[in-house]
């Protein structure tokens, strides 16, 4: 599921992704609770929860009220932005250029792969 970079979120952008819209395993609920807590974990894994960054609400299951668990969660992850920096993206290293023009060079070739990670 983590290639290196992060979760492969483009095959959850299909409904056959999961088997109905039940709490069941494999349901809509219990596949993307779990994305979005893999997600929060990776942030929170870089980045202390002390550091002022808010807890991300989980997705609640089929028979949750709105305001008591959907509302939240879909606030949060609506306004998300990832802290993570993807530096593990990057393909060079601009301590070893041998002047300013070619160090330019690679630290526009690491935001390409940063961006692409992201």
């Amino acid at each position: 599921d983590d290639d290196g970079v992060g979760i492969d979120l483009f095959k959850y952008f299909t409904t056959s992704c999961y088997k109905g819209y039940g709490d069941n395993d494999g349901g809509f609920y219990q596949i993307f609770r779990k994305v979005f807590q893999d997600i929060d974990n990776m942030e929170e894994a870089d980045f202390d929860i002390d550091d002022g960054q808010q807890a991300a609400p989980h997705l609640a299951d089929s028979k949750t009220i709105w305001l008591e668990g959907p509302a939240k969660f879909y606030s949060y992850w609506e306004n998300f932005s990832t802290n993570r920096e993807f530096a593990f993206c990057d393909k060079y290293n601009p301590n070893d250029a041998p002047n300013r023009q070619v160090k330019r060079a690679i630290e526009k070739e690491n935001q390409k792969a940063r961006n692409h990670g992201k």
